[in-house]
């Protein structure tokens, strides 16, 4: 091959790959403005999905599937976890959020009253003399008292307290294991030092509080004591720990969080507790107004307020059990309920009005039906909830139209 064949080789092979990183440098200037504007799209199709979720207010919903009630006796639900309870006089039923009947349970009750936490629930006949203990799996235990009962509440193990009364002006107080054996009854009463006004035992079943009202010469206070039963008392003692007081006030409800947090309600404060064994006051919380309802679950506690005589609006107060305020909602309209969901959110309930409030306080949904609303169950995080309303349970969606 010539010198001069082989320089025109050359220049031939020096000339192709010029032309190919040409080539290879346009497709390169290419790919990257299609990538560039496919993570544009990918970013506008993902802050539309976060304004659909988060951001927009939802004022219509559809219907998934829907179960019609027409029970004639008086019937009540309450939410256990991701399922609906069904009770009334004549039993109680579980349903899943798709409307499926998971067991039913028959008793007879002239005046049921239901304690649920996370793992058991428990109902009562209110002055008569049963108790009926429940789980996800239906009937585990009922209990029949010597006294007629006034309150219960239920523990994460499945005990139960029991606030009894006969028929002077004597108060027991009760505790019974699952397997319905009394471990504590007739020890603790009340006779000249106050009416008894609620009772709350702790998850575990372990520690248990009263709140007392006391009224003489008229002037109201109130106690709120306390009972540890991890270890049996002293000769002469009994299972009591604490007691505090506090004058012109009065608590109607408490109630126990996660361990060993407490709660009690007043009409012009509200109180946080912490310890078993050695109760103390951590917090109180002065009352802002006018309440119209009150909230607990494990770890909220929320007081729905009226905005006062000039706005027609209501203020939601959530806090912590250690009394640190959470989140504040301003709700428009007035509601006589608020309930806490399991992914954060909130709703209320005025008759056939409900509303819905994301966790970080901007509305969610705001709607009418044609029968009032008893309470609703959400289904994660998304737009599907559970509607109980007065003759059906609807399985919905929410929607723009």
């Amino acid at each position: 091959m010539s010198e001069e064949t082989n320089k025109e080789k050359q220049n031939w092979i020096r000339q192709g790959w010029s032309d190919f990183k040409k080539i290879f440098s346009s497709d390169g200037k290419k790919k990257k403005k299609r990538t560039k504007w496919v993570l544009i799209i990918c970013i506008i199709i993902v802050a539309l999905f976060f304004l659909y979720r988060e951001v927009l207010e939802f004022h219509h919903y559809q219907t998934v599937a829907s179960t019609e009630n027409n029970a004639s006796e008086a019937i009540e639900y309450a939410s256990f976890g991701n399922l609906i309870i069904r009770y009334g006089n004549e039993g109680a039923s579980a349903i899943s959020s798709d409307n499926t009947t998971i067991w039913e349970e028959a008793y007879e009750m002239e005046n049921p009253i239901i304690s649920v936490r996370n793992n058991y629930f428990a109902i009562a006949d209110q002055k008569g003399k049963t108790i009926v203990i429940m789980n996800r799996d239906g009937f585990c235990q009922q209990i029949s008292t010597d006294l007629p009962i006034q309150k219960i509440d239920v523990s994460d193990t499945g005990s139960v307290a029991v606030l009894m009364q006969d028929e002077g002006s004597i108060s027991y107080l009760g505790l019974y294991s699952l397997s319905g054996k009394k471990t504590a009854e007739g020890t603790l009463h009340f006779g000249n030092s106050g009416y008894p006004l609620s009772l709350a035992i702790s998850e575990d079943g372990v520690n248990l509080a009263l709140s007392v009202l006391d009224i003489k010469d008229g002037q109201s206070k109130s106690s709120v004591n306390f009972y540890n039963f991890a270890h049996a008392p002293a000769e002469g003692k009994d299972n009591q720990v604490a007691s505090f007081t506090y004058d012109n006030t009065v608590i109607p409800e408490i109630c126990y969080g996660t361990g060993t947090r407490l709660v009690a309600f007043g009409d012009d404060k509200v109180i946080s507790f912490q310890g078993g064994a050695e109760p103390q006051e951590k917090n109180v919380m002065e009352i802002e107004g006018t309440v119209r309802s009150i909230v607990h679950s494990e770890d909220r506690i929320g007081l729905l307020y009226d905005q006062g005589d000039n706005g027609d609006g209501s203020t939601l107060v959530l806090y912590d059990y250690t009394g640190d305020e959470k989140r504040r909602y301003s709700i428009n309209g007035l509601y006589s309920s608020v309930g806490l969901l399991e992914n954060g959110e909130v709703y209320l309930i005025q008759d056939k009005n409900l509303a819905i409030y994301r966790k970080y306080g901007r509305v969610k949904y705001t709607g009418s039906a044609d029968t009032p609303f008893y309470t609703i169950i959400s289904q994660g995080n998304g737009m599907r909830y559970v509607f109980v309303r007065e003759g059906k349970t609807e399985q919905v969606r929410l929607s723009l139209f």
